[in-house]
């Protein structure tokens, strides 16, 4: 967490008092102190592999890129070395 200083105390408040109507979806990557935090708030946890998340991020990002009017006339190689840093840099967020 870098030194940044978080509180779950919003998101504990939210879900005790609307637990029946809240759905909370957190992604992180796996760091201990986001787990320890969340913990006590978060009943279910789902532990995905950060390469099944990086080839959708890589899907999505391709398709931005293909897409996008001002994007897709770009020279491929500078589209790929977007594409692949921004992959590498997400590491599976």
């Amino acid at each position: 967490m870098h030194g940044k200083s978080w509180s779950v105390g919003p998101v504990d408040s939210a879900t005790r008092r609307y637990s029946d109507k809240v759905a909370l979806l957190a992604t992180s990557r796996s760091q201990w102190g986001i787990v320890r935090m969340l913990n006590d708030v978060i009943s279910d946890h789902i532990f995905i592999r950060a390469t099944v998340v990086d080839a959708d991020t890589r899907l999505h990002v391709r398709n931005c890129l293909d897409q996008d009017p001002k994007l897709k006339i770009w020279a491929d190689s500078l589209k790929e070395e977007i594409e692949s840093t921004l992959v590498e840099q997400a590491d599976g967020m």
